[in-house]
């Protein structure tokens, strides 16, 4: 009997849509007469990933990471103190009853760098919500997959918007209808809103195991009948080009915090704040200040880029800082903000002879920003992404203190936290981490594969803010966003100096065994130095064994079906199958030399042979996942011919 073999391999196909997926067509057609059959010969699957212990990049991606910032608002530059002994107010609490602004000590909670917009040339847009259903069977071993489902939108400034929702891990059956908060305020037009989904739904469905063809927001938008100002968080993108290349877990953290830590500065340091050169577009701007990173600015830095860029683009921008909290839900958070005095501090006159003193400028953001790998957790990390407090030095002249935190002595506010420590000047917080790769220019769950899920903050413009009277300056009741503060457990989105046992202890041969109080024999007493950070932990841990079942399916569709019939579901799978034993390995591919191979016997009119899809599932029909299943794989194919019918 004659035979032909067909290779079918991944890394030649012209349509390869993931690991596991592709299609291969031949350079010439083959005819399959009537009686002829058609088997698997071989399987060569790339399960080399499955070992866990490395990350593999396909081709380059660009990688893009976006954050908000804000300042942890506790006793330090509540008010500053002129130089002739003059005092004033350095954060002004604007719409807060009278004698309930915490001007005097702070709440020692997270206060977001914001900006209030009024842009009367677009039309405003409200998405409240997303729903989604988990793919069936809605049965005790059908799970969701965790991953963040991104969205881009426009902001009312024009500038690029960014948010998520969450499909967490847990039972189908738990979402069969779901429903998902979103709370965006975007422009768009008459029709419909400026609001996407990035995300794509091929990953959403073989990965999250929802159907991404379901998931709705469009009948939930609805247009807004005013044109208020709009206080929203301000957002800083950073992008890079990750390079095609198998990564050991260090050789990417390293990689990626050699990249988002370099300062790139390309202007002049200056502190005369009050002098700009401005070019178009704004953002190309000379920055007379020591830094240009998207991770770390100061108050009269962002001030100056943020009014310039509204000057340019036609609409008003106020520089705002907005209240959250660290308790869920709380009903103050998102209503109240301070904003900074910025024409005194750009130039402060001594009172006493009319001379100038250098300007009275502070950061925001974060001077320590690192992902780095846990060999004992076996799993990535953010360690830092926020500005330590700095105490202990020897005196005010040296550059020698040290990370530190300090007890605020507040408590008179509703939204006080209970510790009572600030752990943070200041710091960042990811609103967005995307992937695109470069080839396909198709989004990718790189971030949510090395084990990045749920770690963003969601801005949610759900707050409507509340002026102590009708003369205030700012339109009345703008909309304004809160945000949830999650300090621990896997849903945790920001870091800060670890507040363990030892804290209340002070370190003196003097009274190391009286509890702390503030102001003890001075302010110094309150601060305690702490090497130590509560890190953000990636959930993916490697060199972990793989769950799974013991093998996959391979199916290539042509112009015939079959069906796989179970207990739960019954699939049209394609012509040819196989079942694959992953215990049959050699060198980290999983192969089988046909054992497990479905044989078609054809019917019937020849067919030719031309084009076929090849798709690699799992037990429980979905796509493995780049984890398990690697680009470098192959099917041979064996056509044995008939032998002629006697007559």
């Amino acid at each position: 009997m004659a035979t032909t073999i067909i290779q079918l391999r991944q890394q030649e196909a012209e349509d390869s849509n993931s690991a596991g997926v592709w299609e291969t067509t031949l350079e010439h057609e083959i005819l399959l007469n009537e009686r002829d059959e058609v088997a698997i010969k071989a399987v060569f699957l790339d399960t080399t990933v499955t070992d866990r212990t490395r990350i593999s990049v396909v081709n380059d991606l660009e990688i893009t990471m976006e954050c908000a910032m804000y300042v942890q608002n506790y006793i330090l530059d509540q008010t500053y103190v002129y130089r002739n002994g003059g005092s004033d107010r350095l954060r002004e609490y604007q719409n807060y009853a009278t004698g309930a602004a915490p001007e005097n000590y702070g709440d020692n909670n997270l206060w977001w760098l914001g900006k209030a917009i009024s842009n009367e040339s677009t039309h405003t847009w409200i998405v409240p919500k997303v729903t989604w259903h988990a793919l069936g069977p809605y049965n005790n071993f059908s799970y969701t997959h965790h991953m963040d489902v991104n969205f881009e939108f426009q902001n009312l400034d024009g500038t690029t918007g960014k948010t998520h929702f969450h499909i967490p891990t847990e039972l189908a059956k738990r979402n069969k209808n779901a429903t998902s908060e979103l709370d965006v305020v975007c422009a768009g037009n008459e029709n419909g809103p400026y609001f996407v989904m990035t995300t794509a739904p091929y990953d959403i469905q073989n990965k999250g195991m929802v159907n991404g063809e379901t998931i709705d927001w469009l009948s939930y938008a609805f247009k807004t009948g005013d044109k208020n100002t709009i206080i929203t968080p301000q957002t800083f993108p950073f992008t890079f080009t990750l390079p095609a290349s198998t990564y050991t877990p260090q050789e990417l953290a390293e990689f990626i915090t050699n990249r988002i830590t370099k300062i790139d500065k390309n202007g002049i340091i200056s502190d005369d704040y009050a002098e700009k050169v401005i070019t178009i577009p704004a953002t190309n701007m000379p920055k007379y200040f020591p830094q240009n990173t998207p991770f770390l600015t100061s108050v009269l830095q962002n001030y100056q880029d943020l009014t310039t860029a509204a000057e340019y683009g036609g609409y008003s921008a106020d520089q705002v800082f907005v209240n959250s909290s660290f308790v869920k839900d709380d009903p103050e958070a998102g209503l109240h903000y301070f904003t900074y005095p910025v024409d005194k501090m750009m130039l402060e006159e001594d009172d006493t002879d009319g001379s100038e003193v250098p300007p009275l400028d502070r950061f925001i953001g974060t001077n320590q920003l690192a992902l780095e790998y846990d060999e004992f957790e076996r799993k990535l990390k953010f360690t830092t992404q926020h500005f330590p407090i700095y105490g202990l030095g020897t005196d005010d002249t040296t550059n020698d203190a040290i990370p530190c935190l300090t007890y605020n002595p507040g408590g008179i506010i509703p939204t006080q936290t209970t510790s009572g420590i600030a752990t943070r000047y200041s710091g960042i917080a990811w609103t967005s981490l995307t992937a695109k790769d470069t080839v396909t220019g198709q989004n990718t769950n790189f971030w949510g594969d090395i084990g990045f899920t749920g770690c963003m903050i969601q801005p949610k413009q759900n707050r409507t803010m509340n002026y102590p009277s009708a003369g205030d300056a700012k339109p009345p009741n703008p909309n304004s966003f809160s945000i949830d503060i999650i300090e621990e457990g896997s849903r945790k989105n920001v870091t800060g100096a670890y507040a363990g046992l030892d804290i209340p202890v002070q370190k003196n041969n003097l009274f190391f065994n009286r509890p702390i109080r503030y102001g003890y024999l001075g302010q110094i007493d309150t601060y305690v130095g702490t090497p130590l950070t509560t890190s953000i932990f990636a959930s993916r841990t490697f060199n972990d064994p793989v769950a799974g079942e013991g093998y996959f399916l391979v199916t290539i569709s042509n112009n015939f079906n079959q069906e796989l019939v179970g207990g739960k579901q019954t699939k049209t799978l394609g012509t040819v199958q196989s079942i694959v034993n992953r215990y049959y390995s050699l060198d980290s591919y999983t192969s089988d030399q046909g054992a497990g191979s479905i044989p078609y016997i054809h019917k019937g009119e020849s067919q030719t042979l031309s084009n076929f899809g090849v798709r690699i599932l799992n037990p429980n029909l979905s796509v493995p996942d780049n984890l398990t299943l690697g680009g470098k794989n192959t099917i041979f194919l064996q056509i044995t011919r008939a032998e002629p019918m006697s007559t």
